[in-house]
């Protein structure tokens, strides 16, 4: 089946159906994603409405490309961050019903994973665990894999179980991932906007993130990874959301077990408890019956609900830090009473006076005025004075208020005398420039910032102190990072 009927706005009346919508009266789509995302300062955002018979609607807002302002359109290409996680779930599911893959399969016996430590424990993992965040693997790690609990034994979010059973599908099939998706997803469904990895001609039309602070970045999620590099349109997910209700792709019994409980995760913050089938968050309350998932690569993020019975569903991506603050007022559009879900993943919304405060607060410290920002991150304080992520935020900042009236000391020292190696950290000078680069990197610019600290290129969160010795001699680098660690490099040559 394709999708039919598209148009640009959905007319919602104050009437509250049986489908539970919970919006302003006759407000359109495009209006709504206009005024959420004016409210949380994003740049720019995708959304689409699909009312489980095939009619869709798609509205756009603002710029994909603040410097270029190139503004979003409904072929503006996203990263979906874990919204790529449900699409390893529907391979995984049509594979099983055509009887190639088990869901109860211990994947030891198809891919022993050299980077699991207990062997023992590795034999427990199936799809199923794994799907269902089971596998007690940790969210991400490094190169060695410790177990955080036994599998099947509670919840336990992590990226890296999706990863091995990435993994094993390669094997498996001898496809990449990026094949195998193509193969079993993006092209069934017509979705030509979609890529775990890029082609060769990498497309152009593609929404680049913003910090909280405004600043545009832009971070490429590298190679294929089935947890978090999915780049999408809001219409072709909708294409994939209405796959998972079509029976010549998915049988009935494969949707049934995606979208029953798994798996039940309590958080301590909100006091909600969520419940998890494969590849979905799953929330039954209220006589409403959810699949939904989030997404966040930082500067990227997005999120989605469906009503698991008709199919009724709507996602939205937005390019920046503050995308998920308008998750909640999206989901109650389309489903009353449905905050639970906010509640249980803990992101901060723009209708909270206290968030706004601390929007204003990030924008201030963009915009230099450290003053104002340390002022208004203090008044976030006050309502959360165990908040870890704001203190180190204002320990961060302060530094900055004295360099408006002292010049520092950095700034006079001779560029080519810093130029060396430290580590696999490289200063050098380019075009009267003194740049950074780490490994294989990109080179940023360095700007004296304070005392002996640089600001390196565009990156808020991270700072380089050079240290001298007494013969004022520089001897190595301390990168410093807005979340309180530190890292050294001692200097290997001029």
């Amino acid at each position: 089946m394709t999708l039919i009927n598209k148009v640009n706005t959905i007319v919602c009346f104050t009437i509250i159906s049986a489908w539970g919508v919970a919006c302003h009266a006759q407000e359109s789509l495009e209006s709504v994603v206009e005024r959420l995302a004016n409210s949380a300062s994003i740049p720019g955002v995708s959304a689409g409405y699909i009312d489980g018979k095939q009619h869709v609607q798609l509205a756009t807002f603002g710029q994909a490309n603040s410097k270029s302002e190139l503004p979003v359109s409904n072929d503006t290409i996203f990263q979906a961050a874990s919204l790529s996680k449900p699409v390893l779930a529907f391979i995984v599911l049509k594979m099983a019903q055509r009887g190639e893959l088990s869901l109860d399969q211990p994947l030891h016996q198809i891919l022993p994973y050299k980077r699991l430590v207990n062997k023992a424990w590795a034999e427990l993992l199936t799809p199923r665990l794994i799907l269902s965040h089971q596998s007690g693997l940790p969210n991400w790690g490094g190169e060695q894999l410790e177990f955080k609990f036994k599998p099947a034994s509670q919840f336990g979010y992590s990226g890296e179980g999706y990863v091995y059973l990435q993994r094993v599908l390669e094997k498996m099939t001898g496809l990449s991932y990026q094949q195998i998706a193509d193969k079993e997803v993006f092209k069934p469904l017509n979705m030509k906007h979609s890529y775990f990895a890029w082609p060769q001609n990498k497309p152009s039309n593609i929404a680049l993130g913003h910090t909280r602070s405004g600043f545009q970045v832009e971070r490429e999620t590298g190679m294929s990874n089935a947890a978090a590099s999915l780049h999408t349109t809001a219409e072709d997910y909708l294409k994939f959301i209405a796959a998972w209700f079509q029976p010549s792709q998915l049988s009935e019994v494969m949707k049934n077990e995606a979208f029953s409980k798994q798996i039940t995760s309590y958080d301590e913050t909100s006091h909600v408890t969520m419940a998890w089938g494969l590849g979905w968050g799953i929330y039954k309350a209220e006589g409403q019956h959810l699949v939904w998932h989030w997404g966040d690569n930082g500067v990227s993020r997005a999120f989605t609900a469906i009503d698991a019975k008709t199919g009724r569903a709507f996602v939205y991506f937005a390019n920046s830090e503050n995308g998920l603050a308008i998750s909640k007022q999206m989901t109650l559009r389309y489903f009353a009473k449905s905050q639970a879900i906010a509640k249980w993943l803990g992101y901060g919304q723009s209708d909270s006076a206290i968030w706004q405060t601390e929007r204003l607060a990030y924008e201030q410290a963009g915009k230099g005025e450290y003053i104002k920002s340390i002022a208004n991150f203090e008044k976030v304080l006050s309502e959360f004075p165990e908040n870890q992520r704001v203190i180190k935020k204002i320990n961060w900042l302060k530094p900055l208020v004295a360099p408006a009236i002292e010049t520092p000391q950095i700034a006079n020292f001779p560029k080519e005398k810093l130029a060396g190696f430290y580590g696999d950290r490289e200063l050098f000078v380019e075009q009267g420039k003194l740049k950074y680069r780490r490994g294989r990197g990109e080179a940023a610019v360095l700007t004296p910032l304070y005392h002996n600290t640089f600001k390196v290129g565009n990156f808020e969160g991270f700072r380089l102190t050079v240290v001298f010795d007494e013969s004022n001699e520089p001897i190595k680098l301390i990168g410093l990072y807005e979340n309180g660690h530190s890292d050294e490099s001692p200097r290997s040559s001029k």
